[in-house]
Formats: structure tokens, C-alpha cells, sequence
């Protein structure tokens, strides 16, 4: 079977193009979860935090934020579940909210960012629209 020239040279460019990108077929995976803690009282406040894998609660941790301001907090994240939680508690109001490890609508490893707003007497754990790049 005689092959041109033009296919031999189509078929390699090709191959050439899809051998440096092995990650087009994988799904994207959290590598850092970015937890901005905002306190909109008007006194300083404890926030008191974990997070929650199929293998348990990992050790709690706690941060100072003064009134009317925010504390960004980079946690590295414990397990392999796809599907995660952070507990947060300030005062006697606990909070919960929902991450996802592994993402199939990403091609490529990607941050999360929850917000732990604390207004008062009331506690709101929150994933925002617009997610941080790594």
C-alpha cells in the first residue's frame, strides 16, 4: 500500500499536537482550598474551623479576625473523597458547607474558595460565583 507524503505528514502534526496534552482526558483535581473568614460584627470573634473527609473530622483550627474584617486562610486538604465539608463555628452558631475534591467539568487541577461570614448572631458558609485560579 503506497502512502503519500501529505497523509504521512497530517497523521504525525497530529500525533505530535495530542502526545503534549495527556491531560485532556482527565479530570481537574482541588489542590488548595482558600477559606475566607469574614466577621461583619462589631467586636472581635473567634472562628474555630475543620473539615470533614469520609475518614473523619481533621483537627480543628482557629483564627482572631477583629471587627468588620476578613482573614484568608489556605488549607491543605486531608483524604481522597470527592465530596468534602468545612465546619465552622463562632460563638454557639455553626456553620456547614460543601466542596467537591474531583471535578469533572475541569480539565485541569483548580482551587476552591468558601467564604464563613459571621454577622451578629448568624453564621453563613458560602461558595462564591467567581473561583480563584492556582
Amino acid at each position: 500500500m503506497k502512502v503519500s507524503r501529505r497523509r504521512v505528514l497530517a497523521v504525525g502534526s497530529s500525533s505530535l499536537l495530542l502526545a503534549g496534552c495527556p491531560d485532556l482526558v482527565t479530570d481537574g483535581e482541588l489542590v488548595e482550598l482558600e477559606l475566607e473568614l469574614q466577621n461583619r460584627a462589631d467586636t472581635a470573634h473567634i472562628f474555630s474551623f475543620a473539615i470533614e473527609t469520609a475518614d473523619g473530622l481533621s483537627e480543628w483550627n482557629q483564627r482572631d479576625v477583629e471587627p468588620n474584617d476578613r482573614e484568608t486562610v489556605s488549607l491543605s486538604l486531608p483524604g481522597d473523597g470527592t465530596e468534602e465539608r468545612i465546619h465552622a463555628v463562632v460563638n454557639d452558631e455553626v456553620g456547614v458547607g460543601v466542596f467537591r475534591m474531583e471535578r469533572t467539568d475541569v480539565e485541569r487541577d483548580y482551587c476552591a474558595k468558601m467564604i464563613v461570614r459571621y454577622t451578629d448572631s448568624e453564621i453563613d458558609v458560602l461558595t462564591p460565583e467567581d473561583q480563584p485560579d492556582c
